[in-house]
């Protein structure tokens, strides 16, 4: 009965309001140290902490400047036993401290309109402050009555949900209190919302928020174009493309990581996959493989065996639901599951086929001239938007998986960049319209485990904010499956690009800094350096083998002498590679932006910052140097043949790195950037077109 009941403000036809972070004012009730370890300490508070500062965080890439930010404190007398004054207890969480232009209201009653100046300054901020978005403590004391004063005042009300706590109280447990207290004031006095559902304003083409911060706002409209059609599709692809032959070796393994050793002899990747049991016991030869009659065993078998390192096949099809991804590409796992979610007009199989052209094309040996990838990529793009303009996808899941695919095929076009970007923006916009709690498990975690380094390394080069740099989507999509050893990198470092953009914005106008947020962003900045180093050293320390090792090879030279090259350095695993050629990116753009900031405010270097105590500023060029090297020195181990497409893909962030820290100084050390232009010359060779503009960028 109570399912099919309708709410009082249904009845009388109030409609649910939606809520921006531009067309509302955020108001954080009592959100004090007493509820987390006083004697009204609340259940579950580290989870609604968590909402609250994800909440506030929002509110603060407003266009409103921390205006739209009330921070409402509760104020008791002296010797009170809550609340106590002058103590810790009576003090706002740590992590939401109120900053410049943010609003504080001292209250002494439940509700924060008592005898208060909040609803003046409301009055004041005109339209956003006639919407307000309540968080916070109590749910059944000073939230609730908050909410009704508002309602009674005028005010249109929202409760964001998860953002909410309260305490066990005599006969009524915390949860239930809550969840009764949510349904109270949603059948008469407010909307209720989950904190996933606060988003920027809509408006289009770019929303207020992205385009009064100079951002780019756009994504996966029905009428838009996703890539430089007219100057990819004119310019075919011509026979130089290339991509390196198929070969593995599955090895016996254990509960270790596989170990890769120096390129030998190894069996064709067909027979490896199908020694180990996989599915695909019936493929024709994939050089044969007619696409149009192409069945969806043959499409999953080809993009396998592709894009899966050898030595990985093996524990690709051995991984149960909740386990931890070895490897971020072994998102490739959840595509036979979505054979039994097909439709009519299921785009999967046009991305497969897309991306499936394009390595058949870049297959040497081979004759393909009856191959064209653009037709297969443009037929994908066209199911695509159709899907799009349906505006319900039949599965996220496909969804997600479909553009995955599309963005693999962009790594094989000329001008993948456009496209790339495209897609990753119609990712972002996916996740956002989710929410993380819908990617802890199954299929959507496991495509989320894949394509989160795409969106991350795309908002570092953007030098954007991302969302995957919030606590609830660094904490929730893993907290059922624990991240693998990469993913753990990028919790560390998922905010940096937030801190690039800041460090943009200062370098516009150094004179009107607010020198407390630089030394904070420079603080930030050093934390998470230190942070990498520490961890690269934590993980050399437990490792029972080295974690990397030079190799030195020799050749012979026409006249049958054996010459030495520069020493390689070796890996394990293709983790253990990618791990740390990508901590020293990270440490290179810390590093950088550090010495960027000490130029534009040279007193930074007089404080006392723990960087610049262990290091001084001219030093970091030859940390740069020998990180440099040493990702220089990785790449022929990523780039061996065995590591198919996901080893070579691996390595356009950290050479990208490395390219445009030294291009950008003048530097003298030319024979580092020679030696990047030469591994990306062999990245093309294999197949890979997108490496120049991607590595070397427009």
């Amino acid at each position: 009965m109570a399912a099919s009941a309708k709410s009082f403000r249904e009845l009388i036809g109030v409609a649910p309001s939606t809520v921006s972070v531009n067309d509302s004012t955020l108001v954080i009730i009592d959100a004090q140290n007493e509820y987390a370890n006083g004697h009204l300490t609340t259940v579950n508070v580290a989870e609604s902490r968590k909402a609250i500062s994800a909440v506030l965080e929002k509110y603060r890439k407003s266009t409103h400047g921390g205006k739209n930010i009330v921070h409402v404190l509760h104020v008791t007398p002296p010797g009170a036993p809550v609340f106590t004054s002058g103590t810790a207890l009576s003090q706002e969480f740590e992590e939401l401290s109120p900053k410049s232009n943010e609003k504080i209201v001292e209250k002494n009653y439940p509700s924060s309109f008592a005898k208060t100046d909040l609803a003046a300054y409301l009055e004041g901020l005109g339209d956003v402050g006639k919407k307000i978005v309540l968080v916070g403590y109590m749910a059944h004391v000073c939230v609730s009555t908050t909410a009704r004063a508002g309602a009674e005042l005028g005010y249109d009300v929202v409760v964001v949900k998860d953002a909410i706590g309260d305490r066990d109280i005599p006969g009524v447990p915390a949860a239930q209190l809550v969840d009764v207290v949510i349904h109270e004031l949603a059948d008469a006095f407010a909307t209720a919302i989950s904190s996933s559902e606060i988003q920027c304003d809509g408006k289009r083409p770019g929303c207020s928020q992205c385009v009064l911060t100079g951002r780019e706002c756009d994504g996966y409209l029905s009428e838009w174009t996703f890539v430089p059609q007219n100057t990819r599709f004119e310019k075919p692809v011509g026979p130089e493309l290339r991509k390196v032959e198929v070969i593995a070796t599955p090895n016996g393994y254990g509960g270790a990581l596989p170990v890769s050793h120096p390129r030998k002899a190894h069996k064709s990747a067909l027979d490896s996959v199908q020694s180990e049991g996989s599915p695909f016991l019936s493929h024709a030869p994939f050089s044969g493989l007619d696409l149009a009659q192409s069945n969806w065993d043959n499409l999953i078998g080809l993009v396998v065996t592709s894009y899966i390192p050898e030595n990985e096949l093996p524990f690709i099809w051995d991984i149960c639901d909740n386990s931890r991804s070895r490897i971020c590409g072994f998102w490739v796992e959840v595509l036979p599951n979505l054979t039994s979610q097909m439709h009519q007009n299921c785009i999967l199989p046009s991305a497969m086929k897309a991306l499936a052209t394009s390595i058949l094309a870049s297959t040497p040996g081979q004759n393909h001239s009856n191959l064209d990838p653009n037709e297969h990529y443009y037929a994908a793009i066209r199911a695509l938007r159709i899907e799009i303009a349906a505006k319900d996808p039949a599965s996220h899941a496909e969804f997600a998986a479909s553009i995955m695919c599309l963005s693999l095929t962009e790594l094989m076009f000329w001008d993948s960049a456009a496209g790339l970007s495209a897609h990753i923006k119609g990712v972002t916009q996916l996740l956002q319209a989710c929410g993380p709690e819908q990617y802890k498990s199954g299929p959507l975690h496991k495509l989320f485990v894949g394509f989160r380094p795409f969106l991350i390394i795309e908002a570092f080069r953007s030098r954007q904010p991302t969302i995957l740099g919030s606590d609830e989507w660094i904490q929730l999509p893993f907290s059922i499956s624990s991240p693998s050893l990469m993913h753990t990198l990028f919790n560390q470092v998922a905010i940096v690009p937030t801190y690039l953009h800041q460090i943009d914005k200062m370098s516009e106008n150094p004179g009107q800094t607010d020198p407390s947020e630089t030394t904070m962003l420079f603080s930030c900045l050093v934390n998470i350096l230190v942070g990498l180093e520490n961890w690269e050293t934590s993980l050399q320390r437990q490792a029972d083998n080295p974690c990397y090792w030079p190799l030195v090879t020799d050749s012979q030279t026409q006249d049958g002498t054996l010459q030495t090259h520069d020493a390689a350095l070796w890996f394990p695993n293709v983790t253990m590679a990618n791990v740390f050629t990508h901590i020293w990116a990270f440490r290179i753009t810390c590093m950088t932006e550090l010495e960027k900031l000490a130029l534009l405010f040279p007193w930074l270097i007089l404080g006392e910052m723990s960087l610049t105590t262990q290091r001084h500023l001219h030093h970091i060029q030859n940390h740069t140097w020998a990180l440099s090297n040493q990702i220089c020195s990785s790449m022929e181990y990523l780039m061996q043949d065995e590591m198919k497409l996901f080893g070579p893909a691996s390595t356009f962030f950290p050479l990208k790195t490395v390219y445009h820290k030294f291009k950008a100084d003048g530097s003298q050390q030319t024979n580092i950037i020679a030696r990047c232009q030469e591994i990306v010359n062999r990245l093309v060779d294999k197949g890979l077109q997108a490496a120049p503009i991607i590595v070397f960028g427009e």
